[in-house]
């Protein structure tokens, strides 16, 4: 327990350092994080009882005081640790990856043990064999033979024949024995033979033996028996080669060479796995191994860094105050969740064969993970496409991973400070400390006695190169310097390119200067802002926000000025709304607020400070007071709603506790509880923008930055949202751009309105009222045949001002009337006469600010155009000219047969051809990376140091292999006989120099092989005889005194003439151009296939499969011909330049150069192009079912990737291939040949191997000469031997499990050509949706609405009368009957029926995810339904789908553009489609364009466009064609209300020319004005239809009085005049307030102006109230009301008498409710 001392010290240092500074409301963000840091402290000495004295209070004291002063170290630790929950949050939702991270290096760490740790193989007992051995080693029934005959030979064959026991018998030539010895091998198996042949002179005595032995030795490898030995080819060369040294033996000395034993260097036999044998750890094997195994966690690191960069979160993030820095910084926490392990478990596993200690190695690998990630997020910083990104840097990476080793290899003698120079690249460190890790000096004592004995004696080490090596330390700090150096290059690169959500700097940003800030940022500054319309507040406010001469400029070759010189202020704990049309510049103003962007020119200053200035930031630096609610939804799909609240709570400042506990709040604020754990990519649209606008609210933010936040939401979820913002209005600054006008109305302090780039008008709303003088809003919803003008002139009657028409949307007329109108009288007579007047409904209104916006930007357009009218008929005229446009449109005929498909055809060539316009970049690079790939073959060819044919003639004396790094490790015993043979020795091998001799003790050549000088060097496999061959020559030299006695051996085997052509190729040369060819080809590839995976991930394709007449075949076969013509001129240039290159090493004579050049050159692009033509076909069935562009990337390179594995097996599957019998491989690789890669691969090889077969046998042959019949390029030519080229297309390489020829590969590749084209015909979407089955088991649904039930008998009778062939009513343009879909369990649509007659509107209104998308989908292709009936001017959509989807133009509630088309190009690609004619579509184009008022814009591509700008291009596809059924859904989204106004009169003109309109949307004034038929859907059910005028009946048709309160009322003042009105009008019902607006229901008995008199005297009572209304109920309310309702039961798969109760419950429960 504490003693009460200490807790009289601790509490009093906690209440007066931390609690009291809880009363500054100044520093109240510093009291809160050092209120924590106390915190901690104080459970630190809770926790330890308090055993502390004055002194340790009074450091924490210090500390304390010290944090307070330096702000920056709590910022840095709070933003590390965020960073590092939001790195642990991420790997939870990537288990598998970060599981891979950590498997493939422990995996690759025990492969690289497995083959090289001594410990853990079976050290084999070397292949000794003594002399005896040796000499009776030769193989029974062998036939020796000798040449020429001589006396010397004879003599000397003679000594030799008594040594073996063997008979040797002579022959006249060699070209004897080649003949006899052939000709009796003709047709069955070869005989053994041995043959010597004799080079030396004439001499009887010769001083150098120059002998030839040829054996018939099989294939040497390390872990089979020694062949030399086997074949019996060491005895003749023992007994040869001391018989000769008998005859020149002048010393009797006692080492007489007659005891000794030979055998191969001692190799590890693996047991386990992985491959047959190795040796010491070769250093390049480790090194690729180690670049491989760790390449996937920088790689799926930056995967994840570009999805932050693409979807804005990044961005979002540094709004937050995470700097670039901090960003990358937290990149490091990913990372080390799996370094950490993987490193430590490698260093373990590892430990045995490296001599560092597990710590330093642990290091090591981490430091260059780390390197290596950053050096790929810089180079991923040019990218916005992770799949791009990630194979860019990959290649990249590998490709210097390579250059440092081909570098390395050249300065294995270089000096240390050039080693440490190569240190730049930051592969040289991984190779120096691999080598450091793998040189061992002694491994004695890991041998078994019996290897000790034979090739270990006790004597002095002698080390080499100790000097040259680079230190750890010296790669740790080189690393260092990577790494800060990197990150950077990171930094600086993604300031210059930062993607979509944010401003490009200039590249000398870092050196520019900084603009000066006015001393007093206070004065007005001009700019383009119309001062004269803005309200000024008193003097001494000063503004929160204020935003000077700012001017935001877009683009790179054609600048676009977005913003110009617009200067605003925005005033603390107000609530300013921005107001403008689609593309005025809002967005972009609220990001450079936020900070997202930065402005071209111009300040941004808050609470008197450059916000736009980050380094002139000190007390903004360290706290969050942004809270930014962005246009897009910048979430991480694999985040939940809970999670990306509280990281952004904890980024703004918040502790992890805190966050969590606000985090539950405002998911029950926002009703997202039910769906926190859910990931953003299962949520609806309409949740993701509440969670965008809960991440807005989160933490301790002073001003609150919304763009559009109720885009996409449903009315009822946008009401919700609307009370939330009314609760925070006057505890934040808030500033929101937004087109809707109801929030302006009823919430706005302040309001400003855009237009022309320029701030036009701001202040309040009754200051603009005021400046534009407009009373009343009467609006009335009229009926065909409504006389206009009797209409105006009845309402000028009761007002003493004139009355204005304002403008008519659709079926709705707006009148503009004075306040001072006889509104009881006028809304009398209205409603009594309504029949007559033909109006459907009344409604009354003050002024809203929606009319103030129109005027004010129809003022502003036409003052920029120069045009003066009335301002009160600038609406009407606009709408008049609107009308005139759709009306007076051009006569044309649409085409039709081969007209209509010669135009679609060119259409889509139209369309290629823009795309290779518009996406050269990616095309250029490819070529780029191809070349590449090119030169890194040709440098990986070049510096192979064998042949294509092997040799015939190998060379086995030491001499021969000087300057190839050969050394000689010999033991000398400290003797003179010892020391005189090592003199000897070192006489027999002077060629080699002085540094090949290693005089050891314990160190063997196993130990050399693995040292870091040495890495490159492997054991050969001629050793024995070369050994042998340097002991006798030893042996000579030391038991003679004759100067100039030498013994040559030479070896050329007896080849097998049935497997002659196995000598020709050496596979791994070949292989290495079959995988450049595939990597060379997927460059090329990628880029062509691009178009069509842009397609696939949006609803493009599916738009124009459903025009009229294209077929699959229109749609592709033009798109695979221009990018098969692209391809070919690409492979074209590559193949050429690859001859070019190639045949460098290849000397061709002039007589055959010319035409063997032509040939190679036709025969590669011949393979090529066929590989093209398959790969291509196979890119666009990828697409099929790979929706998203990152996926069909990936699913191409993996298919390249496997055959690529295929190809090398032994590298990359050694055990299986070890394991695995002949037949199991030579089905595999007949299965492998289903992969285009693999087959294009198999045709390479066969093409190079032949082809250079070819030439180097026209230049170099032997077949005029007797032994031709041993040329591998000899033939028999009936009575001779003749050089006859292989036929290149028809010859098939030996030694393939599964022998084919190219014409072979290339018939396989034509029929893989024509089997995609068979997938792609047949699973293309436009047959697809043929054969889909509908297997649903259709719910037994009770209807309960009369007019549905109605409905539904109809629409039965009318498609049983179609069934029988009975035309429909011409009348009838849309009939759907029982649609019904379900996703897996969950049923969207039950049974839905509708009809849509002719040049009838039919609106379908529901909450989100009601089901009003799916009906789109199912209607138009794009989804099949479970069951159901669709029918559109008679044709079925299930027997004739072609014609049917060619009748409905549609725009989709998704993008369905073509992104890098412009505006202009889009409508003149879908008028083509249609069959308008080519003369006319440019003045449709034209036509259309005006109309929406987009010339402006035709020319920008629509990826550049604002989202209302995409959706007005949206809207007028679908109406570009003149298609007699128009779908929308949701058309309306994201526009302004001025666009509204334009899409709602355009749809009433073209539904009024004879079009049927079927649309869904949120906003009910459109459905108001437009539909003659509304239909309400909840649940996926159809519960109401009818007009907009029988839903308001049939749903309680009263009168609803709105009073309007004073800004801010309170709740009591609101309660209060709610019983004034129940005592003054006790016939009211209260229904509900909602923000500053009470509603009351009113019976219909009662007059107008007794309720008018009434209102007025309780006006005159309460002060709050500011304006009233009574008005008929209106359809929203309608709709609300039927919302809020319980979701209506169905049964399913019951059983009959179960399905009788439940109706008769139901029908009684809905007899109760009436």
């Amino acid at each position: 327990m504490c003693d009460g001392d200490n807790m009289a010290i601790i509490w009093p240092y906690m209440a007066s350092l931390g609690l009291k500074k809880q009363s500054s409301n100044k520093d109240a963000k510093n009291s809160t994080l050092y209120l924590t840091v106390l915190t901690s402290s104080y459970y630190f000495l809770f926790e330890h009882r308090c055993h502390l004295n004055v002194n340790i209070i009074h450091q924490m004291d210090t500390v304390n005081k010290w944090c307070l002063k330096n702000p920056w170290v709590i910022y840095v630790w709070a933003k590390w640790k965020t960073l590092l929950w939001k790195a642990i949050i991420m790997r939870k939702h990537t288990i598998l990856i970060s599981t891979l991270e950590i498997l493939i290096p422990i995996l690759f760490s025990l492969q690289i043990r497995l083959m090289f740790e001594p410990l853990a193989l079976n050290l084999k007992q070397p292949d000794r064999y003594m002399r005896s051995d040796i000499l009776a080693s030769v193989p029974r029934e062998t036939e020796c033979h000798y040449t020429p005959k001589s006396e010397f030979s004879d003599k000397l064959i003679t000594m030799a024949s008594s040594l073996l026991n063997t008979k040797i018998s002579p022959a006249v030539s060699e070209d004897e024995l080649v003949m006899n010895f052939y000709a009796k091998n003709q047709s069955h198996s070869l005989k053994k033979a041995i043959w010597i042949i004799f080079e030396s002179g004439k001499e009887s005595q010769p001083k150098v033996l120059n002998y030839i032995i040829r054996s018939q030795q099989t294939e040497n490898t390390p872990h089979g028996p020694d062949p030399y030995y086997e074949s019996g080819f060491i005895a003749i060369q023992t007994a040869i080669e001391y018989s000769f040294i008998q005859l020149w033996k002048s010393k009797e000395l006692a080492f007489t060479g007659e005891n000794f034993a030979i055998g191969r260097f001692p190799h590890y036999q693996i047991d386990l796995l992985i491959m047959p044998s190795a040796v010491r750890p070769n250093v390049s094997f480790i090194y690729y191994m180690t670049v491989v195994a760790f390449l996937l966690i920088p790689m799926a690191a930056l995967h994840k860094a570009i999805q932050e960069k693409k979807t804005g979160f990044k961005a979002l993030m540094r709004i937050s105050r995470i700097t670039p820095t901090f960003i990358y910084l937290g990149w490091i926490n990913y990372l080390l969740i799996t370094i950490i392990p993987s490193s430590i478990i490698c260093g373990i596993i590892l430990n045995p064969i490296y001599t560092s200690p597990d710590t330093i190695l642990c290091i090591f690998l981490i430091m260059y993970v780390i390197m290596s990630a950053f050096f790929i997020f810089a180079i991923g910083t040019f990218f916005s496409h992770s799949i791009k990104a990630i194979l860019t840097s990959s290649l990249l990476w590998l490709s210097l991973a390579h250059i440092s080793l081909v570098l390395d290899e050249s300065l294995i003698s270089a000096t240390l400070s050039i080693k440490m120079i190569a240190l730049i690249l930051p592969h040289s460190g991984l190779i120096y400390g691999l080598a450091a890790f793998t040189t061992k000096d002694d491994i004695e004592d890991l041998m078994n006695y019996e290897s000790r004995r034979i090739f270990h004696e006790t004597d002095k080490q002698k080390k080499i190169h100790e000097s040259n090596e680079v230190a750890i330390e010296y790669i740790f700090f080189a690393w260092s310097i990577h790494i800060f150096v990197w990150s950077l290059i990171a930094v600086y690169l993604e300031n210059i390119y930062p993607g979509e959500f944010g401003t490009k700097k200039p590249w000398y940003y870092p050196c520019k200067k900084k603009t000066k800030v006015p001393d007093d940022i206070y004065i007005t500054v001009r700019g383009t802002t119309n001062w004269s319309a803005v309200e000024r507040p008193p003097k001494f406010v000063k503004p929160k926000v204020r935003v000077k001469k700012i001017t935001m400029d877009f683009g790179f070759t054609e600048r676009r000025e977005v913003l110009k010189e617009m200067s605003i202020d925005f005033y603390p704990n107000e609530f300013s709304i921005i107001l403008g049309h689609n593309g005025a510049g809002k967005s972009t103003l609220l990001k450079i607020i936020s900070g997202m962007y930065h402005a071209t020119y111009g300040h941004v200053y808050i609470e008197g400070r450059d916000y736009s200035d980050d380094s002139a930031l000190e007390e903004l630096r360290y706290k969050s007071i942004i809270g930014y609610c962005p246009q897009e939804n910048m979430l991480l799909d694999y985040f939940t709603i809970f999670e990306h609240l509280y990281l952004f709570g904890m980024m703004k400042g918040m502790s992890f506790i805190d966050a969590r506990l606000e985090s539950n709040r405002l998911l029950k604020l926002f009703k997202l509880e039910i769906q926190k754990n859910i990931c953003i990519e299962k949520l609806s649209f309409g949740a993701r923008r509440r969670l965008c606008f809960a991440m807005a609210l989160i933490g301790p933010s002073d001003i609150l930055i919304l763009d559009e936040p109720t885009y996409g939401v449903d009315p009822q979820h946008k009401k919700e949202l609307w009370q939330i913002l009314a609760s925070v209005r006057k505890q934040k600054t808030v500033i929101m751009a937004t087109n809707v006008m109801e929030v302006a109305d009823t919430l706005a302090d302040r309001i400003a309105i855009i237009a022309n780039n320029r701030i036009e008008c701001y202040g309040s709303k009754s200051y603009i009222n005021r400046r534009y003088g407009i009373g009343y809003e009467l609006s009335m919803v009229t009926k065909p045949g409504c006389d206009i003008k009797n209409l105006q002139e009845l309402i000028q009657e009761y007002s003493p001002m004139p009355v204005n028409l304002r403008g008519k949307m659709g079926t709705i007329l707006r009148f503009n009337v004075a306040k001072n109108t006889r509104f009881p009288i006028l809304l009398s007579i209205l409603e009594a006469y309504k029949d007559k007047l033909k109006i459907h409904s009344i409604t009354l209104d003050s002024a809203g600010i929606e009319g103030q916006f129109r005027r004010i930007g129809l003022i502003s357009q036409f003052r920029e155009r120069g045009i003066a009218f009335s301002h009160d008929n600038y609406e009407w005229i606009v709408q008049k000219r609107r009308r005139d446009l759709i009306q007076e449109r051009i006569k044309w005929n649409r085409l039709s047969g081969n007209a209509l498909w010669r135009q679609q055809i060119g259409a889509i060539v139209y369309k290629k051809i823009m795309h290779l316009k518009a996406s050269w970049n990616p095309y250029l690079f490819s070529i780029i990376f191809a070349i590449i790939t090119l030169v890194l073959t040709v440098t990986v060819s070049s510096l192979s140091k064998y042949s294509y044919i092997h040799s015939p003639e190998t060379e086995l004396s030491v001499g021969h292999y000087a300057g190839r790094n050969l050394f000689i490790l010999i033991y000398v015993a400290d003797d003179s006989e010892s020391q005189n043979y090592f003199t000897a020795l070192k006489l027999s091998t002077v060629l080699l120099g002085e540094n090949n001799f290693h005089q050891t003790n314990n160190v063997t050549t196993f130990s050399i092989i693995g040292h870091p000088e040495l890495r490159a060097i492997e054991v050969n496999i001629n050793t024995g005889p070369v050994s042998l061959n340097l002991f006798h020559n030893t042996l000579l030299k030391y038991l003679t005194d004759q100067e100039g006695l030498e013994i040559k051996l030479k070896s050329r085997p007896i080849v097998d003439p049935h497997e002659w052509q196995y000598q020709i190729v050496r596979e791994k040369k070949v292989r290495i151009w079959e995988n450049s060819g595939i990597i060379t080809t997927l460059f090329l590839l990628l880029p062509i296939i691009d178009l069509g995976v842009q397609e696939a991930k949006g609803l493009a394709k599916y738009l124009q499969f459903n025009a009229e007449g294209i077929s699959i075949f229109i749609f592709w076969i033009p798109v695979y011909c221009i990018d098969f013509i692209i391809y070919f001129f690409s492979v074209f240039l590559i193949t050429t330049g690859t001859f070019a290159a190639f045949s460098n090493t290849i000397k061709l004579t002039p007589k055959n150069i010319g035409t063997m050049t032509l040939q190679i050159v036709a025969r590669a692009i011949l393979i090529i192009c066929c590989y093209g033509g398959a790969a291509i076909s196979m890119g666009y069935c990828i697409q099929l079912w790979a929706h998203r562009s990152g996926t069909v990337y990936s699913t191409i390179v993996l298919i390249n990737l496997i055959a690529i594995l295929v190809i090398n097996p032994e590298t990359i599957f050694p055990l299986i291939i070890y394991h695995v019998s002949d037949s199991i491989r030579t089905n595999l690789e007949i299965i492998s040949h289903i992969f285009p890669p693999y087959t294009f691969a198999c045709a390479i090889g066969n093409f190079i191997g032949i082809s250079v077969y070819n030439m180097e046998c026209s230049v170099r042959n032997n077949c005029n000469k007797t032994t031709a019949i041993e040329d591998p390029c000899c033939r028999n030519c009936g009575n001779e031997f003749c050089y006859r080229p292989l036929n290149v297309m028809t010859e098939s390489r030996a030694k393939l499990l599964f022998p084919h020829s190219i014409a072979d590969d290339i018939l396989i590749m034509i029929a893989q050509t024509c089997f995609f084209h068979i997938i792609l015909i047949l699973f293309e979407i436009k047959n697809r949706r043929k054969w889909r089955s509908s297997n649903l088991q259709k719910d037994i649904i009770i209807p309960t609405d009369v007019d549905v039930i109605a409905e539904k008998n109809f629409i039965d009778k009318l498609i049983k009368d179609y069934q029988n062939n009975v035309p429909l009513p011409s009348e009838i343009v849309v009939i759907v009957k029982g649609l019904s879909k379900k996703y897996g369990k969950k049923e969207i649509l039950r049974e839905v029926n509708l009809r849509i007659n002719k040049q009838e509107c039919f609106g379908l209104l529901g909450m989100n995810g009601a089901g009003k998308t799916t009906i789109f989908r199912a209607l138009t292709g794009e989804i099949k339904a479970n069951s159901g009936k669709a029918i559109i001017h008679g044709v079925d959509m299930s027997t004739n789908d072609d014609k049917y989807f060619g009748l409905i133009g549609y725009c989709p509630q998704d993008d369905g553009l073509i992104d890098f088309l412009t505006s202009r190009q889009s409508l003149s690609l879908f008028a083509a489609i249609r069959g308008i004619p080519y003369e006319n579509i440019r003045d449709e184009v034209d036509r259309w364009l005006d109309v929406f008022d987009l010339l402006e814009f035709e020319n920008l591509k629509l990826k550049e466009c604002s989202w209302g700008v995409r959706r007005k291009i949206g809207v007028l596809i679908s109406l570009i064609g003149d298609l007699p059924v128009i779908f929308l859904d949701e058309p309306s989204s994201g526009m302004d209300i001025i666009a509204r106004g334009a899409l709602t009169e355009t749809l009433y003109q073209v539904r009024e020319m004879g079009a049927s309109i079927f649309f869904t949307t949120h906003n009910i004034d459109e459905t108001e004005a437009l539909c003659n038929t509304i239909g309400i859907l909840i649940d996926g059910r159809l519960i109401s239809i009818g007009s907009c005028e029988q839903l308001v009946i049939k749903h309680d048709n009263k009168r609803i009085i709105t009073i309007i309160l004073s800004g801010q009322t309170s709740v009591e003042t609101g309660e209060a005049i709610q019983s004034s009105m129940t005592m003054v009008m006790p016939y009211v019902k209260f229904l509900e307030r909602f923000l500053d607006i009470l509603f009351f229901r009113l019976d219909d008995e009662i007059s107008f102006s007794h309720v008018y008199e009434k209102l007025e005297d309780i006006k005159r009572k309460h002060s709050a109230i500011t304006d009233y209304f009574v008005n008929r109920q209106s359809l929203e309310q309608v709709y609300q009301q039927l919302t809020r309702r319980e979701p209506i039961v169905y049964y399913k798969n019951l059983t009959r008498w179960r399905q009788f109760l439940q109706r008769i419950s139901q029908l009684a429960q809905y007899f109760e409710d009436l």
